[in-house]
């Protein structure tokens, strides 16, 4: 069934006050962005759809009129905002996303051998060499040209 569009544009216009609380804009022309769809569709200017909400007693929060270019940029936005949105997917339990995060479980992969002269777990502190301060020294210099 074709639009109606002054019995539209009352509709519009009673849902910009909610209990003496004026609503976002965007927010109503979100509600209607099927309606916009269809009067564009019809031929209808953003100009003449701004007049059609004037007649029907439209106002802004401030008192002012809602002009056309509210409602183009309002609707531009809310296009835009469905365009980048992701196909939508199922809501996951609070649950399920935690699992995504949690750390994978441990695997047994062989260790690689200690490098030398570090002593393996398991092995008793008698059977260690000791390691003098100059061999140390050495090895930090070594370590530093590199």
């Amino acid at each position: 069934m074709p639009i109606n569009p002054k019995s539209w544009a009352e509709g519009f216009t009673a849902q910009l006050i909610v209990g003496g609380e004026h609503v976002p804009l965007d927010r109503v022309v979100a509600r209607h962005a099927d309606a916009f769809a269809e009067l564009r569709g019809l031929g209808m200017t953003w100009r003449g759809i701004a007049q059609l909400l004037v007649r029907a007693g439209a106002r802004r929060a401030d008192g002012s009129v809602i002009s056309s270019d509210q409602l183009r940029v309002g609707y531009a936005r809310l296009s835009q905002k469905k365009a980048n949105r992701r196909p939508e997917q199922p809501r996951r339990s609070r649950s399920a996303r935690t699992a995504d995060r949690a750390p994978p479980l441990a695997t047994t992969v062989p260790l690689p051998p200690p490098p030398r002269g570090i002593d393996p777990p398991g092995r008793e502190a008698s059977d260690a060499q000791d390691v003098s301060g100059n061999e140390i020294e050495a090895a930090l210099a070594r370590l530093s040209k590199i």
